[in-house]
């Protein structure tokens, strides 16, 4: 699934989307997402700011505390259909000991093509900056090329999102999403739209990716509970290993004894991750946006290092365009 702190730049395009289908044409868009390649005859630029009440990183969600973040961004569009954005997210509880507020810097370019008038084609590269005390779960990419493709016909929107992550090592995300769009004009103000959809997404990635990352945080305490469970006629061996060798070099061994004869635990294991159930809720009036989004996380499996259970996220923000 998509990051959905990534979220906020996908919201704020498409808010851009809707202000330009009233400006430009008087009427409600076809599609608030595929109208980034219709290129109007101005530039827009926007200043963002967001929050969502719990941090989701690519269909993981902390299990143990409530991860909220805000964020407060500037986005660039231009009418030759480039974009760049830049954004900074602050993440409760983000540290190792879910304790304290980690910092976050986004940037952001794409390009959005359209060869006809149904078909979109979005390719865009992220880079990402943290500071030192976010957890290695929250800071496990530093970069993401991405390349979207997307249909819209009518009432539906069709949208397939190829990404190459980048960090502790690469990972290669995949999702399908599929969403019928409602319009209403002039709620509540003149020249205003409300855009409501409802939409059904699958997310395909490696499900133990975090596997390591998360074994190589575990004390001693939660690593004997581990190897308990999984191995428990290794446990005394594991101990007395601990106490003569230490606790890492235990743990790069026995990493190294599974890592060699078993893949399924720390090899890549690519499926479905995560089925999502999203609402997003748009409403333009002059040069406010605003947006509320409900995301139902329902997570196709967990693995013996985390799990995860059935998520209900929300996410609400406003923008604010100049066009010039």
């Amino acid at each position: 699934m998509e990051r959905m702190i990534g979220n906020i730049v996908k919201n704020t395009l498409i808010l851009l989307m809707i202000s330009i289908g009233l400006r430009s044409s008087g009427q409600k868009p076809d599609n608030v997402a595929t109208n980034a390649a219709y290129s109007p005859d101005y530039n827009s630029l926007f200043f963002t700011f967001d929050y969502s009440n719990q941090t989701n990183t690519f269909g993981v969600v902390s299990e143990t505390v409530k991860q909220p973040n805000y964020s407060g961004g500037i986005g660039f569009f231009s009418k030759h259909n480039f974009d760049i954005s830049l954004q900074s997210v602050f993440t409760e509880n983000a540290d190792t000991s879910f304790s304290k507020t980690s910092t976050e810097i986004d940037f952001m370019a794409g390009y959005s093509f359209m060869p006809n008038e149904y078909f979109t084609i979005y390719p865009s590269y992220s880079h990402m900056e943290y500071n030192n005390i976010a957890s290695p779960l929250l800071s496990a990419f530093s970069d993401i090329a991405q390349l979207n493709f997307y249909y819209n016909k009518g009432a539906y929107f069709g949208g397939l999102s190829s990404s190459l992550l980048f960090g502790n090592k690469n990972m290669f995300y995949l999702s399908w999403q599929n969403a019928l769009g409602f319009y209403f004009d002039d709620i509540l103000l003149k020249k205003s739209l409300l855009s409501i959809q409802l939409e059904i997404d699958l997310s395909l990635s490696d499900k133990n990716y975090y596997n390591k990352l998360i074994y190589d945080l575990w004390n001693s305490e939660q690593f004997l509970s581990w190897v308990s469970k999984e191995y428990p006629l290794t446990q005394f061996v594991t101990e007395l290993h601990i106490e003569t060798y230490g606790l890492e070099e235990t743990k790069e061994s026995y990493y190294d004894f599974i890592d060699e004869r078993d893949q399924s635990i720390f090899g890549p294991s690519y499926g479905i991750t995560s089925v999502n159930i999203i609402l997003p809720v748009y409403y333009s009036a002059g040069h406010f946006l605003f947006n509320f989004t409900t995301f139902l996380v329902i997570p196709a499996g967990s693995t013996s290092f985390y799990e995860q259970n059935t998520q209900l996220v929300f996410n609400v923000g406003i923008a604010y365009n100049l066009d010039f």
